[in-house]
């Protein structure tokens, strides 16, 4: 980060947080820049901390290790007559967990929440008429399965 102010002006930098390194730029006269680095986050909360330099104080803020957010789906599944039709899925998360989604087979559509999205929230998705023999598809959402079925003609 940059540090501007008036030639005589002395200023130090300092972190709030142990997982902050000031790497350089501890202290200066004049304008300068500090640079700093941030250990990995292996715990399962997101961090804040500060970095100030003179009488500024700016935060940094860290987002967990995507690998400790844990997912669940409600319900499991869905069955759905050959008239077609829609339904949901609830997805439960931590607030800062982002989640995906991905459907295998072309007849069914996801028509709102399709992922990225964070935090708890719901899917939508339909399917049009089937005029053929019963068919399955699989929504994936964060490697957790849920199945859909739909009765044939």
């Amino acid at each position: 980060m940059s540090v501007s102010t008036d030639s005589d002006c002395s200023w130090n930098s300092t972190a709030s947080a142990p997982w902050i390194s000031i790497t350089s730029g501890a202290s200066g006269t004049g304008n300068g820049s500090v640079t700093y680095s941030v250990a990995s986050n292996a715990g399962g909360l997101a961090r804040s901390g500060t970095i100030t330099v003179g009488f500024t104080t700016v935060p940094v803020t860290q987002v967990r290790d995507p690998a400790t957010c844990r997912y669940s789906i409600d319900p499991g599944g869905a069955s759905l007559g050959p008239g077609g039709g829609g339904g949901s899925i609830n997805v439960s998360t931590a607030s800062d967990c982002r989640w995906v989604v991905s459907v295998t087979s072309s007849w069914l559509v996801i028509t709102s929440g399709s992922g990225g999205a964070m935090g708890s929230s719901s899917i939508s998705l339909s399917a049009g008429p089937n005029t053929g023999p019963p068919r399955t598809a699989e929504i994936l959402v964060s490697g957790l399965s849920f199945e859909v079925t739909q009765a044939g003609s």
